[in-house]
């Protein structure tokens, strides 16, 4: 509990702790390491705390065992299959679309992300998920080229634990010359929060934007507007990004009477100060549902920006082939 001085900064270090009991908790070195890890689980939430193993905490950690080798097995196996809701510009037109995983179990049907996505990140695995789910998205991008609609872009999220990785950029390069990328055409979607926080926004991660975009990929800031960004630090980052996504909390704001329609106007006027003559970037408004929403965002007067709709209001995530589908529709004029 005392802090330690290191380099004339004080450093204060805390340890949580699981207890397994012999023979109570188990009769073997085995069991009772793994109980005393199950506890562990447990101290580690509570922080600076240790806790003592019991029926319930060795349910759960069995369990959640149990559920990580399953989701392992279905990595394996490449159960995990990209979805894709589409984005549609001003006039009603598909211009592109997020890239969404599901995992087709054989056994617990279609689920949605955030029955794994979580699991994942704490295995260690988000960052295979991930790759698994540019492949298929840079797959499906290409059959949407082959029909003639080029300027389709697909984006996909960027986990945080990605940046985190090493061997993110090298992975991300091997990706763009196995595929034979076009430039724009994918376009990593990354949190603000993550992007915003003191403690990443330094010239490592700056360096990396920087190189995926020398890759020809795009930048996304995802979930904008919910974080405390700062001005300063958004100007400086505007130069490494493409598009920025109006959270859909905002969107919900629209049409309540606590000012909501004002707010949001007031955010994407915030987000179009980042825009500028020598770089134009593009905003998407996700979360749309309802035909209030929808009809304000035609109203809204930003004609000088570029647009883009996303939400169930428009379209749900769909399989690759549905989609295709539609876009065949578009050219139809359906």
């Amino acid at each position: 509990a005392v802090p330690y001085d290191i380099g004339g900064v004080s450093i204060s270090i805390t340890a949580s702790a699981g207890v397994s009991l012999f023979p109570m908790h188990g009769e073997t070195i085995e069991v009772l390491i793994n109980n005393a890890e199950a506890a562990l689980e447990v101290a580690k939430k509570q922080h600076n705390r240790f806790a003592l193993v019991n029926d319930d905490i060795i349910q759960e950690y069995v369990l959640g065992l149990s559920y990580q080798e399953e989701l392992r097995i279905a990595l394996r196996r490449g159960e995990f299959v990209a979805w894709f809701q589409p984005k549609f510009d001003r006039h009603g037109q598909i211009v592109g679309a997020e890239a969404l995983a599901r995992w087709m179990s054989p056994d617990r049907g279609l689920l949605p992300p955030c029955r794994f996505i979580s699991t994942l990140e704490r295995i260690g695995l988000i960052g295979e998920l991930g790759y698994q789910i540019i492949e298929q998205a840079l797959s499906f991008v290409r059959q949407v080229h082959e029909q003639g609609f080029t300027g389709f872009c697909v984006a996909v999220n960027a986990s945080p634990c990605q940046f985190d990785d090493p061997e993110f950029l090298t992975q991300m390069a091997q990706v763009v010359e196995r595929n034979g990328l076009a430039a724009g055409t994918l376009e990593l979607e990354i949190t603000e929060s993550v992007i915003m926080n003191s403690d990443n926004f330094n010239y490592a991660v700056l360096e990396i934007l920087d190189k995926l975009q020398a890759l020809g990929l795009h930048i996304s800031i995802d979930d904008f507007g919910t974080g405390t960004s700062s001005l300063t630090r958004l100007r400086g980052l505007s130069k490494y990004v493409d598009a920025i996504k109006i959270d859909k909390s905002l969107v919900d704001q629209i049409g309540v009477d606590n000012g909501g329609d004002a707010y949001f106007t007031a955010v994407l006027n915030l987000a179009r100060s980042l825009d500028t003559p020598e770089r134009k970037i593009t905003f998407v408004i996700e979360g749309i549902e309802t035909r209030t929403q929808a009809d304000f965002l035609q109203r809204v007067a930003f004609s000088d920006i570029d647009l883009e709709f996303q939400g169930f209001y428009f379209a749900q995530p769909m399989p690759g082939e549905q989609l295709l589908e539609l876009l065949a529709g578009q050219r139809s004029g359906v």
